[in-house]
């Protein structure tokens, strides 16, 4: 294993025995929706400190509305991130963004990319459309 590796084994080893969880090391997310994930993320290893690097340094909005949110991410950030595959249905896809749902998918993003408060900006509308669009599938 590389270091990048081992140290990715093992902060995501930490986290699932903090979670008392004992399966595989793989991410766990702490949503109400969300069960824990049951694969191991190599394409987030693969990418490599750079990619991951570079989404750490990027804004997000939070787009709210009375009764949900979500965090609009490029789709080419989800798959840098390498959990494409790992979003829920209650996520949406529209274009060339992602919505991720708040109570699973963004903590997902947020975790595998590395990302802030800081890397939000929060965006409040009475009405979003974000509900008509297609559920995500996670296909490009």
């Amino acid at each position: 294993m590389t270091q990048l590796e081992i140290t990715y084994y093992e902060a995501i080893k930490r986290i699932n025995k903090e979670n008392g969880y004992t399966k595989a090391p793989a991410l766990i997310s702490t949503g109400t929706l969300c069960q824990p994930a049951q694969v191991t993320r190599p394409a987030a290893i693969s990418a490599g400190i750079a990619t991951l690097g570079a989404l750490k340094s990027k804004k997000y909005r939070f787009i709210s509305d009375p009764g949900h949110a979500w965090l609009e991410v490029p789709k080419a950030d989800v798959y840098a991130a390498g959990i494409a595959q790992e979003i829920s249905g209650y996520s949406y896809i529209h274009g060339k963004y992602v919505y991720l749902e708040e109570d699973c998918d963004a903590g997902l993003f947020m975790d595998a990319a590395g990302l802030t408060r800081d890397n939000i900006i929060d965006v409040y509308k009475d009405e979003v459309e974000i509900r008509d669009y297609q559920s995500y599938n996670g296909t490009r």
